[in-house]
């Protein structure tokens, strides 16, 4: 969380696409991503065990120009998806296999 910080600073809010892939990064560090970087449309999250429902709330609010989203392999649930489909207005690929999404009705949503 704390390198994710110090990639915000770096960038000057500048970050676009984001690869965390098999990292350690948290909620927090989402949330700091999200807040710093209002540019961000592509992020990968794939296998970061630590990503829950809480970051994908904080995407929602702050990453509203985010396209993509590659969850896989992540703590995401029905809840936390409904909000970035909800606040999130131009995301249209988000990659979520092996997670915890199971609703029937966020699974007809995605189609």
């Amino acid at each position: 969380d704390e390198l994710v910080g110090q990639l915000v600073h770096a960038s000057r809010g500048g970050l676009e696409v984001v690869a965390l892939a098999r990292t350690a990064v948290s909620d927090a560090g989402v949330a700091v991503l999200a807040r710093g970087c209002p540019r961000l449309r592509a992020l990968d999250l794939t296998w970061c065990m630590s990503f829950t429902d809480e970051g994908a709330l904080a995407l929602a609010a702050d990453a509203h120009n985010l396209r993509e989203l590659r969850a896989d392999w992540t703590r995401l649930s029905d809840s936390g998806l409904t909000a970035l489909l909800r606040d999130c207005p131009l995301i249209d690929r988000i990659f979520c296999s092996s997670t915890r999404v199971h609703s029937p009705r966020t699974a007809r949503v995605l189609r």
